[in-house]
């Protein structure tokens, strides 16, 4: 089984995230991270998720949309999954 390594760009993406909500509502902000992190955690069960980012073998970009009552772009750049 394939095992996820989150970049340090995803990484600090989701932190950027959590913070820009934090400030609104820090329940929706909690909730919106972990359901970042659950997505992004999912490439262990299905790796062919998400787009292939050429530059290196191994890495995809998986886009997480949230619905979320104000406006606020939610989407880690890349995440790294080991086959």
């Amino acid at each position: 089984m394939p095992t996820v390594v989150w970049t340090p760009t995803a990484v600090a993406d989701v932190k950027q995230h959590y913070q820009d909500l934090k400030p609104k509502d820090p329940d929706t902000a909690k909730r919106a991270t972990q359901a970042i992190l659950r997505a992004g955690d999912s490439l262990e069960e299905n790796p062919r998720r998400g787009t292939v980012i050429q530059q290196a073998q191994g890495l995809r970009e998986l886009q997480v949309f949230l619905a979320i009552s104000f406006n606020c772009s939610c989407i880690p750049r890349c995440i790294v999954t080991r086959t």
